[in-house]
């Protein structure tokens, strides 16, 4: 094998969380309060939204994609606002999730896994419901 075909492998990804699986270790560290900050933010709740209906990775260009059209509705989004929204996705938001291991973001690859927590998305479950169409 060269290099070149090392350097184009993909970084191992995370284990995935399973709902329903017997080790809860994540959802167990992760403490109410600290759900409460995680979902205090608007933008942090909408990209959690998505992130938690996907099945596999997310795209980060998909990820920003879905929270601009949840923050804009049918309006077209204000100049720039597309750019803002990937910044602070990127240098705040999912830096935040990641910290709490509710998600594992590759930069490099533009890809984020959600890694799960049963506290976290029991909250999402009820806040969405009152918050998305």
């Amino acid at each position: 094998m060269s290099s070149d075909d090392t350097s184009r492998q993909e970084p191992p990804r995370p284990a995935p969380f399973v709902r329903g699986d017997q080790d809860e270790t994540r959802s167990e560290t992760l403490s109410m309060s600290a759900v409460f900050e995680l979902m205090a933010e608007r933008r942090r709740r909408y990209a959690l939204y998505h992130l938690v209906d996907a099945d596999s990775p997310v795209d980060f260009d998909d990820l920003v994609d879905a929270v601009v059209d949840w923050e804009t509705g049918d309006l077209d989004p204000p100049r720039g606002h597309e750019s803002r929204v990937l910044s602070s996705l990127h240098h705040s938001h999912l830096q935040r999730l990641e910290t709490e291991g509710v998600v594992a973001y590759d930069a490099d690859t533009g890809l984020v896994w959600y890694l799960g927590s049963e506290k976290l998305e029991a909250q999402l479950s009820e806040s969405r419901d009152a918050e998305l169409p």
